[in-house]
């Protein structure tokens, strides 16, 4: 097939080690989805523990420690004890769980899953494993019949969505099928499944991709919990994504914050009238929007690395969060007194740093497009938002300092050059990024028409 599937670029792209990769590797690692990670991290903790029982007694640490009790003490004590103890129960657990051992259609490479693993990336060839089936350990390749995404599932996976564009095929019996469509665009009247996330033919946005739960990180066992979406990805195997489905999910990211803030608009003179607290909060709901859109920009890069040929719908999906962005802010901002929220003293260093480089991969990024790409939008102003400390405010706990942004002139102007017209139009994936799809659907129905 002529396809070039996203697994294949993104093991190229694990040679080149960008950051979304090197962040989908550890993750997996330190979500202990082998049997291996589990019992090494096991034995680890064992080992901890006996070297420092052996230090302690070589130094004859336990008195200094009894002496300080509250301080060293205790928290040795839990330690030294702690870590043996729950070392013991990961090596057991490892031991003793339901387990599988599975083979990669692809490469052929071998893992020793635990059963309640439902996706998982081969470290062979980076594509995603998924297990809709709790005991099946056969797995067969499947191919999206619209975008060409490769990935492997159980034999009997039944219905199972491409996770890069929404289509949904059937496999039963180690065969896959496309299924019919069930309901049709309602821009253009393209017949479509229901859980497809645009529709082919216009770009119009149909289904939401759906979000997985978050990890939480444990910093003792330094290890990971991860929830799955109800069709079995969870965050980690997301970030294997193609690039057509970084460009879908940003889109729908974008979608999502423009139709939040259109339903919650407001006046100068309105956030002028907040309340202390009230401000504050609506501060930090804007400061999330913009922290998913700084997040947007390196996954449209990382769709960059890995299909350099989207670079057109890299750069519309660009533009649009960029007027995002100058949205959000304009929704957001006091431009009166530039109040932006309140941070504890010891992240303040940091956080001014996080705003001042907002705009470094945005132009980064642009800089990569334009000798890809026939538009040349301007770059952002460097830095982006530059913070001030108006005042300290004493607390229980401590100082913490609001904040205003100092560069809001500068800033404002910026803003009103890049607000989008209204009403927003509603987002949809752009047409350079439909020619690429409905080539590679043509590819793979030629080739399976041979």
């Amino acid at each position: 097939m002529n396809t070039q599937s996203v697994t294949s670029k993104i093991k190229e792209s694990v040679r080149q080690k960008t950051e979304l990769e090197k962040e989908m590797w550890l993750n997996q690692r330190l979500a202990r989805k082998t049997v291996g990670s589990m019992f090494g991290r096991g034995i680890g903790l064992v080992v901890a523990g006996v070297v420092g029982w052996i230090i302690f007694t070589t130094f004859d640490l336990f008195k200094f420690a009894t002496d300080n009790v509250i301080f060293i003490g205790l928290p040795s004590l839990l330690l030294l004890l702690g870590a043996p103890l729950y070392g013991i129960y990961m090596i057991i657990s490892s031991v003793s769980s339901s387990k599988r051992i599975v083979t990669c259609p692809y490469c052929g490479e071998k893992h020793l899953l635990f059963s309640k693993v439902r996706s998982y990336i081969c470290t062979g060839c980076a594509r995603v494993l998924r297990f809709l089936e709790n005991n099946t350990r056969e797995m067969i390749k499947v191919t999206c019949p619209l975008c060409g995404l490769e990935w492997a599932t159980t034999i009997d996976a039944g219905n199972t969505n491409c996770f890069s564009c929404g289509q949904q095929v059937y496999v039963a019996e180690g065969q896959v099928e496309r299924l019919p469509h069930t309901q049709t665009c309602a821009n253009c009247k393209t017949p479509l499944r229901e859980s497809q996330y645009f529709c082919p033919k216009c770009g119009m946005l149909h289904a939401q991709p759906p979000e997985a739960e978050p990890y939480e990180f444990n910093m003792y066992t330094e290890s990971i919990s991860v929830g799955s979406t109800s069709d079995g990805m969870d965050v980690i195997s997301l970030m294997a994504n193609s690039g057509l489905g970084f460009v879908v999910r940003t889109t729908w990211m974008l979608q999502q914050i423009r139709t939040t803030i259109e339903q919650n608009m407001v006046t100068q003179d309105q956030i002028a009238a907040l309340s202390h607290n009230d401000r504050a909060d609506h501060i930090n709901k804007h400061t999330k929007f913009l922290q998913q859109m700084k997040k947007g920009i390196g996954d449209l890069s990382e769709a960059l690395t890995l299909e350099s040929k989207l670079a057109p719908a890299i750069l519309d999906t660009l533009n649009n969060l960029r007027a995002s962005v100058a949205f959000v802010l304009n929704n957001a901002v006091d431009w009166k007194s530039g109040y932006f929220g309140v941070v504890n003293f010891a992240n303040l260093k940091e956080w001014m740093a996080y705003w001042a480089d907002y705009s470094k991969e945005y132009n980064g990024l642009l800089e990569r497009l334009q000798s890809m790409a026939d538009s040349k939008p301007d770059a952002w102003p460097t830095p982006f938002i530059t913070l001030t400390v108006t005042e300290k405010i004493t607390v229980e706990n401590g100082v913490i300092d609001r904040l205003a942004i100092e560069n809001r002139g500068e800033l404002q102007t910026w803003v009103n050059q890049q607000l989008p017209s209204f009403p927003l139009p509603r987002l949809r994936l752009s047409d350079s990024a439909l020619v690429l799809l409905n080539k590679t659907y043509d590819e793979a129905r030629q080739e399976t028409a041979k």
